[in-house]
């Protein structure tokens, strides 16, 4: 509590990535939002995570050979490029299950009308960020970050998704890529 207006900003600031709104960051900040109540929400879930980090992983890659299956089959390699996961075997648990796409907004437009959620985390490169602007790069000076800020989205995969829910999100990821391979005869 301070009576300081300019001080209690920037505190909040701090606390949650230096981001006010979500994905604008205004300074660089960090994580520090967990506080006794949640930690006390949190610590008998610490037993299920193991167990929730595996189910994570094998959606994660049934997800992954499904699209990957689907898009060879149809003769759209490529149409989606699936950036979620290890280029060699690690631990990735898939908190996030990322595609790219050169028409993201188009393919999550389809997703929606499927009944399937998507997300875009990480709208604008972190350099790009006010927080960040003592760098001095300017738009085109990461043209790679830039690029791959404007084609990723995330496709929903959570431990208690059914193998149902994994078929349905794939088939639809597929369902774009023949519609975009068709529309581009």
């Amino acid at each position: 509590m301070t009576g300081v207006p300019e001080l209690a900003e920037r505190v909040r600031l701090l606390r949650a990535h230096g981001e006010q709104p979500r994905y604008r960051h205004r300074i660089v900040g960090t994580t520090a939002r967990l506080d006794a109540l949640q930690a006390a929400v949190l610590r008998p879930k610490l037993a299920r995570l193991d167990a929730w980090n595996d189910r994570r992983r094998r959606l994660g890659e049934t997800l992954r050979t499904l699209i990957q299956d689907g898009l060879s089959t149809a003769g759209c390699e490529g149409a989606i490029e699936i950036a979620s996961g290890p280029a060699e075997p690690g631990d990735h648990v898939y908190h996030l299950f990322v595609v790219r796409s050169e028409d993201r907004d188009r393919l999550r437009e389809h997703l929606s009308r499927q009944g399937v959620a998507s997300a875009v985390h990480y709208p604008t490169p972190i350099h790009l960020t006010e927080a960040y602007a003592d760098l001095g790069l300017a738009p085109g000076s990461l043209p790679v970050s830039e690029r791959l800020a404007e084609r990723m989205c995330s496709l929903p995969l959570f431990p208690a998704m059914s193998d149902a829910e994994t078929e349905r999100v794939a088939q639809s990821v597929i369902a774009f890529a023949e519609d975009q391979g068709r529309s581009a005869r």
